[in-house]
């Protein structure tokens, strides 16, 4: 576990659902939350999501598991389908939150990972601040 006080997560909740639903799993919100707590001492866990009325039972669960919800309004793509594109304020959230936690974050959207340089030393697909 790591040892650093105010570790925080910052998750982009559709890299959690792309990254798990091609291989058929289901996440199991409060043993994540467990775990993040567990074995990287995990205080706070933000979860981006764009919101959608019709998963208000879902953001319950997901509140009462320990996430913290934080939400932007859904864009459309060209299908009709929801696309909340929560990347530029997860990266935000978290420069504004600086110096409140220690984190090393870890992103397949490596996309993100240069905002944070100004603010952080960064690696190949993570940034540690």
């Amino acid at each position: 576990m790591m040892t650093d006080k105010n570790n925080y997560a910052f998750i982009d909740a559709q890299n959690v659902y792309m990254g798990t639903r091609g291989d058929g799993w289901i996440v199991d919100l409060f043993r994540l939350r467990r775990y993040l707590k567990e074995r990287f001492g995990v205080s706070k866990a933000f979860w981006f999501a764009g919101y959608l009325p019709e998963q208000e039972a879902f953001y319950a669960v997901l509140r009462n598991a320990g996430f913290i919800a934080v939400f932007k309004e859904v864009a459309r793509d060209q299908d009709g389908a929801p696309k909340g594109n929560v990347d530029v304020d997860l990266t935000l959230h978290a420069v504004d939150l600086k110096g409140q936690y220690t984190a090393r974050l870890y992103s397949p959207a490596t996309a993100t990972l240069p905002a944070l340089s100004a603010t952080c030393v960064s690696a190949t697909n993570s940034a540690s601040c």
